[in-house]
């Protein structure tokens, strides 16, 4: 088989396995009920826990979750969203490189958690996160409240956090934002024309 095939087949491989971690997670996370972790793990919430579970994904699933929501709360999801991205990727552009790419993915979500946990305007009191100390997980209660709103305030924290995460999601991507704008002024009002059209059509 020659070597461009082959790589093309691993490339092919490996996207439909993150495509496939990405659904298990979401699917662990929007089914984690804190009940089915059990009471030996040091993150379990609750005692005693359910004798069956509930978790879509079983044991793994309720345990991937549980863990995932203690370290980073409702970031948790950004995960399950990037093996989705990263795997649709693999798949449509073999040559798309995901190595370089970590250490923006590692920022993206870490400044997400922060953010999460500095903002007291949504997810406050979440119901699936027991023990967790915000809807930020651990990751954005030490590194977000403990050290960066110490350090820069509330207003200087969530500024440098929105920064960082757009800047992350640029360098994780490869999405130039210029571009995206002068397409989107371009494709908009063309969008907006044909949809007048044809209501005016219809009419």
């Amino acid at each position: 088989m020659p070597r461009q095939n082959e790589n093309r087949l691993v490339n092919e491989a490996l996207g439909l396995l993150l495509l496939g971690l990405g659904t298990l997670l979401f699917l662990a996370l929007v089914s984690y009920d804190a009940r089915d972790v059990p009471d030996r793990f040091w993150f379990a919430s609750f005692t005693p826990s359910n004798p069956e579970i509930q978790n879509h994904i079983g044991l793994i699933g309720a345990l991937s979750a549980g863990l995932s929501y203690f370290l980073f709360g409702a970031a948790s999801f950004l995960i399950a969203v990037t093996l989705l991205g990263f795997g649709a990727a693999k798949l449509l552009m073999p040559g798309w490189r995901i190595t370089p790419r970590l250490p923006w993915t590692v920022g993206f979500v870490a400044s997400a958690a922060c953010f999460l946990q500095i903002q007291h305007a949504v997810l406050q009191g979440w119901p699936l996160i027991m023990r967790v100390r915000g809807p930020g997980g651990e990751l954005g209660y030490w590194l977000g409240v403990k050290l960066l709103h110490a350090l820069l305030g509330k207003i200087g924290s969530l500024i440098f956090l929105l920064s960082a995460y757009g800047c992350c999601l640029v360098l994780m991507t490869g999405i130039h934002p210029v571009v995206v704008v002068r397409e989107a002024a371009i494709q908009i009002p063309l969008w907006w024309a044909r949809a007048w059209v044809a209501y005016a059509g219809w009419k």
